[in-house]
C-alpha cells in the first residue's frame, strides 16, 4: 500500500511538473506571440485530469486516517475516563457489588475488618504460594479457615468466599463485579450475607493481573444454649391446718391384762399364795 502511494505521489508530481514545464513553455511562445496548438490544449487537459484522479483518492484516504486517528483518540479518552470514574479498588468494589445486590432485592452488605483481614490472609497466601483456587495445593488449607480463625468471638451463622482476576487498568469496578455474577451470583447476591470483607493483591504470575478476594458472612448473636440441669418434680404438700376450735375426740380405755400366779405350799395344799401382776 505505501508503495502504491509513493508511485502515485510520482505520478501526479510527474503530471504537475509536466504541467508546469508546458505553462514556461506556453509564456515563452507567448512573449513571440504564438498560440497553443490543439496537441497542446489536449496534453494540459489531459495531464490535469489524471492528476485530479490519481491525487482526490489520495487526499480522500489521507483525510479518512487523520479522522480514524482522532476517534481512536477519543474512544481511549473516553475509555480512560470511564476506568476513573469506577477505579477497581475495595471501596469501588463494595459499592458496585451492593448496587447489583440491591437491584434483585438482596440487602447491601456491610463492611467489617474481621472479614476484611481474613481476605487479605487469603489474598496474600494465594501470591505467595503461586495459586489461584479456594485451597491451597500445597498445604490444603482452604479460605474458610482465614474466615474462621479472624472471627474473633464473633457467630457466623454461614460464610463463603469468592475469588476474582482483572488486569490493571483494563476494567472498572462494575465490570469486575458483573462479569464475577455470572459465575457466582449464588454466593455474591445471597439474601442471607449481611457482612463483607475485600482485598487486591498482585498475581504471581503476571505483574498486571490482580487477584480480588471477597469473604462474606451473615453474622448473627450466638444462639442460646438450653440448660442441662434436671428439673425437680413437684412435690405436694400434705400440711393440714387445724382449726383452733377443732376438740380431738376422747379414745376408749383399752383394758390391761393382768396376770396371777398361785404358789401352793409343800406342807399343805391348803396354804396357797395368789400373785397378780
Amino acid at each position: 500500500m505505501q508503495q502504491e502511494v509513493v508511485h502515485a505521489h510520482g505520478t501526479a508530481a510527474c503530471h504537475i511538473g509536466y504541467i508546469i514545464k508546458r505553462l514556461g513553455y506556453m509564456n515563452k511562445k507567448k512573449k513571440k506571440k504564438s498560440k497553443l496548438t490543439k496537441a497542446d490544449k489536449f496534453i494540459i487537459i489531459s495531464s490535469v485530469v489524471i492528476t485530479s484522479i490519481i491525487a482526490i483518492p489520495i487526499l480522500i484516504g489521507i483525510i479518512a486516517v487523520i479522522i480514524d486517528v482522532r476517534h481512536e483518540d477519543a474512544a481511549k479518552k473516553m475509555r480512560a475516563s470511564q476506568i476513573a470514574a469506577d477505579p477497581v479498588t475495595k471501596s469501588g468494589l463494595y459499592n458496585a457489588l451492593n448496587k447489583e445486590r440491591v437491584s434483585v432485592g438482596s440487602s447491601a452488605l456491610a463492611s467489617h475488618p474481621n472479614l476484611d483481614i481474613a481476605a487479605e490472609q487469603f489474598c496474600n497466601d494465594m501470591m505467595t504460594s503461586k495459586y489461584f483456587d479456594y485451597a491451597s495445593p500445597s498445604t490444603g488449607r482452604r479460605s474458610s479457615n482465614f474466615i474462621l480463625e479472624n472471627r474473633g468471638g464473633l457467630y457466623y451463622r454461614t460464610y463463603v468466599s469468592s475469588i476474582m482476576k482483572t488486569i490493571e487498568g483494563q476494567n472498572t469496578a462494575n465490570e469486575v463485579i458483573q462479569d464475577a455474577i455470572k459465575n457466582q451470583a449464588t454466593n455474591l447476591n445471597n439474601p442471607n450475607f449481611n457482612s463483607i470483607g475485600w482485598s487486591i493483591c498482585q498475581s504471581p504470575m503476571n505483574q498486571s493481573e490482580r487477584y480480588i478476594v471477597a469473604t462474606l458472612a451473615e453474622i448473627k448473636d450466638r444462639p442460646t444454649v438450653p440448660s442441662s440441669t434436671a428439673s425437680t418434680p413437684a412435690t405436694t404438700n400434705t400440711t393440714r391446718t387445724v382449726s383452733p376450735n377443732f376438740t380431738q375426740p376422747k379414745l376408749p380405755e383399752i383394758p390391761k391384762t393382768t396376770t396371777c400366779t398361785t404358789n401352793y405350799s409343800l406342807m399343805s395344799i391348803d396354804i396357797a399364795t395368789t400373785t397378780c401382776n
